[in-house]
């Protein structure tokens, strides 16, 4: 059974599916009005009180976007009887976490780090950087 057979045995699945549906043709609908460029920085989020809520990733997607919406609401009011105005509010992405850093060197090659950094002893700055490595992962 997949999820769209699953939903029609409650009448809250139900809706939920049907509404899940309308907002991804809407998201869909109103991506294909949106020049190129901006298409992948905008998102539908809902409707309103006949407000169509569009998240933008970005200030500059989102004040572009405001810019543009005199002349795409004709456009956009075609894809629901219900919208009536635009609404942009900004939803930035969250970042991802940085990576963790999982580097182990073996006692002998940090041995050969710290005789390399012997070595470029005319470049201290490496050899300094050659030091901290090796401190750094004998501790």
């Amino acid at each position: 059974m997949d999820l769209g057979q699953y939903a029609q045995t409650s009448p809250a699945l139900r809706h939920l599916w049907q509404s899940t549906r309308y907002f991804i043709q809407l998201d869909e609908r109103l991506k294909a009005i949106l020049p190129a460029n901006l298409r992948e920085h905008c998102r539908v989020a809902c409707v309103q009180n006949g407000v169509l809520v569009v998240f933008a990733k970005n200030n500059m997607a989102a004040s572009r976007l405001k810019m543009m919406l005199p002349a795409l609401l004709p456009q956009i009011q075609d894809l629901g009887d219900e919208i009536g105005k635009i609404d942009v509010k900004m939803l930035p992405e969250t970042p991802k976490p940085p990576r963790e850093k999982h580097c182990h060197f073996s006692p002998n090659v940090l041995d050969m780090f710290e005789h390399t950094a012997q070595q470029v002893a005319h470049a201290p700055a490496l050899a300094q950087a050659l030091r901290n490595l090796v401190a750094q992962h004998r501790s």
